[in-house]
């Protein structure tokens, strides 16, 4: 894909000698791709002819429902799965030229950044199940509250699953660094977040972001948007409504067939957001993360 033409990059098919009739023709995200044949409908109890819009990727669908459009470069989203997911929209094609963040096209009809942690509450899910099967989240999460900002020391790597952001490396592995025998379970839960900050420093070479809409089931929880905001250094807001990509899916559609004019007119109709959360300037979240920066390289030497 050329992103700039948002259409198949011929010169890389010519050079590659895969011929451009291969590929489907491009359309835009609310556009009527096709009609649903009367053999899959009679399957599947649809009715046959039902207009088919393209629609978008999850994370570019999800934005759609939060309202997040690339009109507004400012606010973009923090996703916290079991993937940690910065989407920052921006109205150009400007890709990172040393490719630690993803480019895009979105949806409507702009562009947007993915910075990517793989392994974010994938992290918690994985300390939970090995070491503390018995505990529920939530109490985990309490147990995080009582340690200090920066975890009393204690860096966490999460890259268990390898790493897209900014590192883009299947085979980076992750650790714990500065463990002595005074750190405790609630030290150990609270290291997190300093991957999403890396991944949206970088993003903030390309594109400023200053307010980011919080969903998944991260942002359920009080401390884990505190210290996100807190180490991102940006305003982190917890939608009233979240319904995630199947939401922004059916939006685009309302849009395909004509239920409303533009996506501009459905983001006016979308529920107010609720819960803010202020970033507060912390020297030791500061400090840990000039610290943490250092540990991918230094890793890397000993793999």
């Amino acid at each position: 894909m050329n992103l700039a033409s948002r259409q198949w990059d011929t010169d890389i098919l010519n050079a590659l000698n895969i011929s451009p009739a291969l590929f489907p023709t491009v359309v835009e995200s609310t556009a009527i791709a096709g009609r649903l044949r009367s053999d899959i409908a009679a399957r599947v109890g649809l009715p046959a002819g039902l207009p088919v819009v393209a629609g978008g990727g999850d994370n570019a669908a999800a934005a759609v429902g939060l309202g997040i459009s690339s009109s507004n470069l400012n606010r973009g989203s923090l996703s916290i799965g079991t993937s940690g997911v910065i989407f920052a929209p921006c109205d150009r094609p400007i890709p990172d030229p040393q490719g630690r963040v993803h480019l895009f096209c979105h949806v409507d009809g702009g562009y947007h950044l993915l910075g990517v942690t793989l392994a974010a509450g994938g992290s918690l899910r994985w300390y939970r199940d090995t070491f503390a099967p018995r505990i529920a989240y939530t109490d985990l999460m309490d147990m995080a509250e009582t340690s200090l900002p920066g975890a009393r020391g204690i860096l966490f790597l999460p890259h268990l699953s390898g790493e897209r952001s900014p590192h883009l490396d299947p085979d980076t592995r992750g650790a714990w660094v500065n463990l002595s025998l005074a750190h405790t379970q609630a030290d150990l839960i609270r290291a997190v977040a300093f991957s999403l900050r890396a991944a949206l420093d970088a993003i903030g070479e390309i594109t400023p972001v200053h307010q980011l809409l919080a969903t998944g089931g991260g942002a359920r929880s009080s401390i884990w948007l505190r210290i996100l905001a807190d180490v991102l250094q940006t305003e982190l807001i917890a939608p009233k409504a979240e319904e995630g990509a199947a939401y922004g899916a059916a939006i685009l559609a309302m849009v395909g067939v004509g239920a409303y004019p533009n996506l501009e007119a459905v983001f006016e109709m979308l529920p107010p957001e609720t819960t803010t959360v202020q970033p507060q300037v912390n020297p030791v979240y500061e400090e840990a993360f000039k610290r943490y920066r250092l540990l991918y390289k230094v890793l890397k030497s000993v793999r």
